[in-house]
């Protein structure tokens, strides 16, 4: 098992098109400069070259940060990054696992459908934690805190999450977070990470 992520984990936005890495490449280091510690790249609709581009350049930003692809376990390798993390259309962890050369794995999980490979993770977010359009009902922190419990694996909260989300999900018994909506990574990614990381408190 590689490196877990860190507390606070910031997701990218998800739609980024090919002219778009400056602006959220500008965004990404005023969110380190602020004490971001980690990155999830989830852009699916980037193809592989555009992706691996933008991911080499988010490892130079991240410098010693942990730095995940969503889903492209065959690019992990080639940018330096320290996890994959597949979600449920994904890649098997099982047949993930060798190609990752020691690399973290780790996936996404929902309350239904469970995932059967859950046991062959380092660890799994678990979402939706707070409301989230089309994501179904969310699971709020007395669920989601049963639903870690019950299945013990290292969980992070993923979905709805803005700063009063993060203090009830760490008191829920998340490990960490992953964070899109309250990222802002339009305005003010600086202040956004500053505030979650206050949000989780020590060790952020």
């Amino acid at each position: 098992m590689g490196q877990l992520p860190p507390s606070v984990v910031a997701v990218s936005p998800g739609t980024l098109g090919p002219g778009a890495a400056p602006s959220f490449l500008r965004a990404l280091s005023a969110a380190v400069e602020a004490g971001l510690g980690g990155l999830l790249l989830r852009e699916p609709g980037l193809e592989d070259g555009p992706l691996l581009e933008l991911a080499r350049e988010c490892r130079r930003v991240l410098r010693e940060g942990w730095l995940a692809l969503s889903d492209r376990v065959h690019l992990v390798p080639a940018c330096e990054a320290d996890a994959v993390h597949l979600g449920h259309r994904s890649l098997d962890a099982e047949l993930a696992r060798p190609l990752l050369g020691g690399r973290t794995l780790g996936v996404s999980d929902h309350e239904e459908p469970r995932r059967e490979d859950l046991a062959l993770a380092d660890y799994a977010t678990l979402s939706p934690f707070a409301a989230v359009p089309g994501k179904g009902p969310a699971l709020g922190a007395d669920r989601f805190g049963a639903l870690v419990r019950e299945r013990g694996a290292p969980t992070w909260a993923l979905g709805g999450l803005g700063p009063d989300e993060v203090r009830s999900a760490r008191a829920a018994g998340a490990r960490g977070v992953f964070v899109l909506r309250g990222m802002d990574w339009d305005a003010e990614p600086r202040r956004a990470v500053e505030r979650l990381r206050s949000a989780w408190g020590d060790g952020a």
